[in-house]
């Protein structure tokens, strides 16, 4: 497979244009694969970067604003 993904890249092999794509773990991977022809499937487990959580201390009325007051939040403390 990776060299596959290789010759792809260096553009050998008589191999089409590389696509990729990326995506949530929520799609049903194999619909979405037979749509593309049977394109092949790579799953990654777990998080390939550090993730910090935060959560309000009690429930929020309005999450859209609770989410941007949030996100401002953590731009402006960086």
């Amino acid at each position: 497979m990776a060299s596959n993904i290789r010759q792809a890249l260096v553009g050998g092999g008589g191999c089409g244009p590389l696509r990729i794509v990326v995506m949530s773990a929520t799609l049903e991977a194999s619909s979405f694969s037979d749509f593309f022809g049977g394109a092949p499937i790579v799953y990654s487990q777990g998080r390939k970067y550090p993730v910090e959580m935060f959560y309000t201390e009690e429930p929020e009325d309005d999450y859209l604003d609770a989410a941007l007051v949030g996100r401002y939040g953590l731009l402006t403390k960086v």
